[in-house]
């Protein structure tokens, strides 16, 4: 349960405005659509797939800023705290350093 509850905080689906903000174009772009081709069953395929791909963006969104702002959220007095007390374990580790091996570390001077 406590995975779960993790999981949702990561990817921010307690708070539904973000995704909802990608969703409410893609709805109003199939509606307009929807209004010379009247198939339902299309429009509601196609709603459904926007509305998934919505939440899943917005989720990687986050994780990938929770990344990237990992040392800078430690200096902001918002979010110091932020999964304080979440500790990965090995294999969580080993996901999450082959991110970091691909992402470039902003603290090592460049050649």
């Amino acid at each position: 349960m406590q995975h779960i509850k993790i999981f949702i905080e990561l990817t921010r689906l307690n708070k539904p405005i973000g995704f909802m903000l990608l969703f409410w174009p893609c709805s109003w772009g199939l509606a307009y659509a929807n209004f010379s081709d009247q198939s339902s069953s299309l429009f509601l395929n196609y709603l459904i797939l926007f509305f998934l791909g919505s939440v899943l963006m917005r989720s990687a969104g986050c994780i990938f800023n929770d990344i990237v702002d990992k040392e800078f959220d430690k200096k902001v007095k918002r979010t110091k705290s932020k999964f304080k007390g979440v500790r990965p374990k090995p294999f969580e580790k080993e996901q999450m350093g082959i991110l970091e091996q691909k992402m470039p570390n902003r603290n090592e001077p460049r050649m």
